[in-house]
């Protein structure tokens, strides 16, 4: 009786570049993005933080933190959803912390994406309106996420048309 050969998915080569904008809105005059892109160990993110003043730039820092510590410390058998979820949620709370205790952290709140990959396992956590998007091998790109906003409800509602 033969045994099947199962023959491990091959390694992924990742490239990654990053690089931040703070957008062409001159309400705007701060960038106040964060990101991480560690490809060694698979975990990319990007968070925009709102706020204004240093606040939106502490919030997504602090995001950004508490995740690459996450994933730094991750176990290899690790449940990565359960990880990504749980990294999220205490970077909230740290960020909900801070502007109760500081004034001028006060209306602080950021935006995250995060994307991890092994073995051709893709993890994405998300809140609010930053978005995630894949290329094809012919190159289009397809949104992965759906935005965390009142447009976007209205949209899914129908009572809002994407245009």
């Amino acid at each position: 009786m033969s045994q099947p050969i199962n023959h491990p998915a091959p390694e992924l080569t990742i490239k990654s570049s990053a690089v931040t904008d703070r957008g062409l809105s001159e309400k705007r005059p701060l960038n106040e993005d964060s990101f991480l892109a560690d490809s060694e160990r698979g975990i990319f993110a990007v968070a925009d933080g709102v706020g204004g003043a240093e606040a939106g730039e502490v919030a997504s820092q602090t995001a950004i933190e508490v995740l690459d510590e996450a994933f730094r410390h991750k176990e290899d058998d690790a449940d990565v959803e359960d990880l990504m979820e749980l990294a999220i949620q205490r970077a909230n709370a740290s960020i909900h912390k801070m502007a109760q205790e500081h004034a001028k952290f006060a209306m602080m709140a950021t935006t995250v994406v995060a994307l991890h990959i092994k073995n051709n396992i893709a993890t994405i956590g998300h809140v609010g309106d930053s978005r995630l998007y894949r290329l094809t091998p012919d190159g289009r790109l397809v949104r992965e996420t759906e935005d965390h906003s009142v447009v976007e409800e209205e949209v899914r509602a129908g009572r809002m048309t994407a245009e």
